[in-house]
């Protein structure tokens, strides 16, 4: 009974605030005690900057496991889901939980909104064609709206590659939503604005660079750039940093879970090495 009076909150104050009847994704009951935990958790003095609850959040979904919504459901509209995930679904999970612990937020509803910020082009949830899955889309739009910062280019010996990034247009048939020929058609235009698209990145050797070894933080996002087209992104994740080494929290999606490359970061770029161009480096603002 209180989840549906919350939901009908919801509804009404985001109808009132944007006049329009896109509404927040609203946390199960069987999830809203972890979330709450986590938050919890992330509240603590010792997490005391925006990277360090990243850090934490990204600690604390461990081994959670893949979700397939996105792909199989017929209208995809953006959820929470703190217990499955897809790359980008876990990056911006662990950004709203960290940004709904900062001074004294709401908590649960304060986390449906920063996901729903993070995860949506102008922070505005339409339908599936709202949701950014290329890098370089929610770079941009995060970017352009405060939300973080890259340092990529601003980095000496930085370089960049051309690529369209159209997979959800080539892979229509891999997404039950997309039969809906109008949320295609809006998701296709929005792949045609990243025809032959510039991206910046770093070389793979520059993770050992000292001097970004020294100026990267704890929850730093990393952005593995994939060599071929399509996409942007081989992996993207959270770095953290022990002693001269470079952790790296991600969903895995060969694996289907989220992983620490505790082995080092290094190490995994050589592994991983074919299918990588480089990385781009950002960071979430305090």
């Amino acid at each position: 009974m209180k989840l549906k009076i919350r939901i009908y909150i919801l509804i009404l104050l985001s109808m009132i605030a944007t006049d329009s009847f896109a509404i927040l994704p609203i946390a199960s009951e069987t999830q809203i005690p972890k979330i709450d935990s986590i938050i919890t958790i992330l509240r603590n003095k010792e997490y005391d900057s925006t990277g360090k609850k990243i850090l934490k959040s990204a600690q604390a979904l461990m081994g959670s496991g893949r979700d397939d919504y996105y792909a199989k459901d017929s209208t995809a509209n953006l959820r929470v889901n703190i217990e499955n995930f897809t790359p980008m679904t876990f990056i911006n999970t662990v950004i709203a939980l960290a940004k709904s612990a900062e001074n004294n937020n709401q908590g649960i509803v304060t986390f449906e909104e920063n996901l729903q910020k993070f995860s949506c082009r102008r922070g505005e949830n339409e339908d599936f064609s709202s949701l950014m899955w290329h890098a370089s889309d929610w770079i941009a739009d995060n970017g352009y709206r405060g939300n973080i910062e890259e340092f990529t280019e601003r980095v000496q010996g930085n370089r960049s590659t051309t690529k369209s990034l159209d997979y959800l247009t080539r892979h229509r048939d891999d997404f039950e939503v997309l039969k809906n020929n109008e949320i295609y058609d809006k998701v296709r235009m929005t792949e045609m604005g990243f025809r032959t698209h510039k991206i910046p990145y770093l070389p793979k050797q520059y993770i050992s660079n000292k001097e970004f070894l020294e100026d990267v933080r704890d929850g730093d996002i990393l952005v593995l750039v994939r060599n071929s087209d399509g996409t942007d992104i081989f992996e993207i994740g959270i770095v953290e940093k022990e002693n001269n080494n470079l952790n790296y929290i991600h969903y895995d999606a060969k694996k289907g879970e989220v992983v620490a490359e505790t082995g080092g970061l290094k190490k995994y770029l050589n592994l991983i090495s074919k299918y990588v161009t480089g990385f781009r480096w950002l960071r979430v603002n305090d």
